[in-house]
C-alpha cells in the first residue's frame, strides 16, 4: 500500500467496515452491524448441527468478508451488499430447517 495514500482527497469510502458503517449510518449503524454479525454467527452455530458443510462454507465466507472489511469496502456497494444478504438469508433458512440425517 502506498504510504502517501492518506493524502488522497477523493477517497470514496473509509477502508474499514466499522468506520464505513459509522460514517454512513452513525453509531446506530455500528450497533446494527455488531448485532447482524453476532446474529449471523449465532445462527451459524445452530446451522452447523443441521447441515455442517453448507454452514461451514457460509461461516467461512462471512469471516472472509469481515476480514476483507478491515482493509477495504465490504458492504456499501450493490454487489457486496447482495453477497451479504445472500449469506444472511441462507444461514437464517439453514438454521430453521430440520436436521439432515
Amino acid at each position: 500500500m502506498n504510504p502517501d495514500a492518506w493524502r488522497e482527497p477523493n477517497l470514496s469510502h473509509p477502508h474499514n467496515i466499522v468506520l464505513d458503517f459509522w460514517a454512513r449510518l452513525g453509531i446506530a449503524g455500528v450497533i446494527a452491524l455488531i448485532w447482524l454479525v453476532v446474529e449471523f454467527y449465532r445462527r451459524g452455530l445452530i446451522a452447523l448441527q443441521k447441515n455442517r458443510a453448507l454452514a461451514l462454507g457460509l461461516i467461512a465466507a462471512m469471516t472472509a468478508a469481515l476480514a476483507h472489511g478491515l482493509i477495504d469496502a465490504a458492504f456499501f456497494y450493490v454487489d457486496l451488499a447482495f453477497g451479504w444478504m445472500v449469506m444472511f438469508s441462507l444461514i437464517v433458512q439453514l438454521s430453521r430447517r430440520p436436521s439432515v440425517s
